[in-house]
């Protein structure tokens, strides 16, 4: 993520320049007996932040100098997705993650793994949806593909048990009168995913964008359905805090929600009709394609994830999804959304920055 580190390398520089003004400012009024002025204290927040389009408003908030108004420097760590974050934020190496919310992150939890569920990052919105249904485009173009139902035989991609995304794609399914042992399910990253698809080795894929934008760009393949049409108002990505973090850390936890929210507002006023547009579109447009590496084109085609200005989580949804992957016996053990989720430091970074118009 050479945009990322890259960004978080300038805040950590702008950060030190800060630090040592303070300091000598200090010193100086010391001298002649005055009060050094009050400003935000340093502290360092360490991070997972894989280059995904879902944290637009982090790039956002780094570019636009929110954390350091906050008086945040934010050590990134690489990490390819939340599954992988899990270990580190329950030992406290790792303070924040970010990535999908997976039965991965109720297992640890039951297995005394503590870390908390702290905002949204992600929602499916009713009407578009960053996550969808695509299939090949032959298979469109001959009518040999026309409603769910002919999803029975086909050889269908999604991302691991275990996901928000595979419960949408059982939810296609079910209202095709099918069921996952109706379909050849492979497990393939979002990348494999588009080149299987150009390919033939796959028929279908339950995809993310801008994966989605990609394939449907190349011309493989077509977006049948979004997400949406099944499972409107679905919580798919949300924000980590380890649980010393919270604990040891509740002024910086607060600060640091405060400085995302910033960004996720930005963000929100960028989005028309669910894609990048508008003045405010062409603003944060080249701060994605730094961070994230892919190109403006793809972006302003992307349908792009829905974010709540308030940072809620859709409680209704994790408990669904929890439900789900209990009866599939993906997650084990007495643990519930309550044990898991702490909105203190969002509801408060929302108090201090006063209600979205939005």
């Amino acid at each position: 993520m050479p945009g990322t580190m890259s960004r978080v390398k300038r805040a950590t520089a702008i950060s030190a320049i800060a630090a040592a003004t303070l300091l000598l400012s200090a010193c100086a009024q010391g001298a002649s007996g005055g009060t050094a002025p009050e400003g935000p204290s340093l502290s360092t927040v360490k991070i997972g932040i894989p280059a995904a389009i879902s944290n637009a408003p982090l790039f956002i908030a780094i570019d636009r100098g929110y954390f350091d108004a906050e008086g945040i420097t934010l050590e990134n760590a690489s990490f390819k997705s939340a599954a992988d974050m899990i270990a580190p934020l329950g030992s406290g190496q790792l303070d924040v993650g970010t990535g999908a919310s997976s039965a991965g992150v109720f297992n640890a939890a039951a297995q005394g793994v503590h870390m908390k569920i702290a905002s949204d990052k992600a929602i499916v919105g009713e009407g578009n949806s960053a996550y969808a249904l695509v299939v090949r485009k032959d298979l469109i173009d001959s009518g040999a593909f026309t409603s769910f139902a002919d999803l029975r035989g086909l050889t269908v991609s999604s991302y691991g048990a275990g996901g928000a995304v595979d419960i949408y794609l059982d939810k296609m399914l079910e209202k095709g009168g099918l069921a996952f042992d109706d379909i050849n399910l492979r497990t393939l990253g979002g990348p494999d995913a588009v080149t299987a698809l150009a390919n033939g080795a796959i028929d279908a894929a339950a995809l993310a964008e801008p994966q989605v934008a990609q394939v449907v760009a190349a011309g493989t393949a077509v977006r049948f359905a979004g997400s949406d049409v099944v499972y409107p108002n679905q919580q798919i990505g949300v924000l980590m805090f380890s649980d010393r973090f919270a604990s040891s850390e509740p002024e910086t936890a607060t600060a640091f929600m405060r400085a995302y929210l910033k960004g996720v507002r930005d963000y929100s006023e960028a989005i028309i009709d669910g894609k990048i547009g508008g003045t405010k579109g062409d603003e944060i447009l080249p701060i994605l394609v730094s961070h994230t590496g892919i190109d403006g084109a793809t972006l302003r085609n992307a349908y792009m994830p829905e974010m709540n200005p308030k940072g809620e989580l859709l409680m209704e949804s994790l408990k669904h999804d929890l439900v789900y992957w209990k009866a599939k016996g993906l997650v084990k053990g007495d643990v519930e959304v309550d044990d898991v989720v702490d909105t203190t430091f969002i509801d408060k970074a929302a108090a201090d920055l006063g209600r979205s118009e939005r």
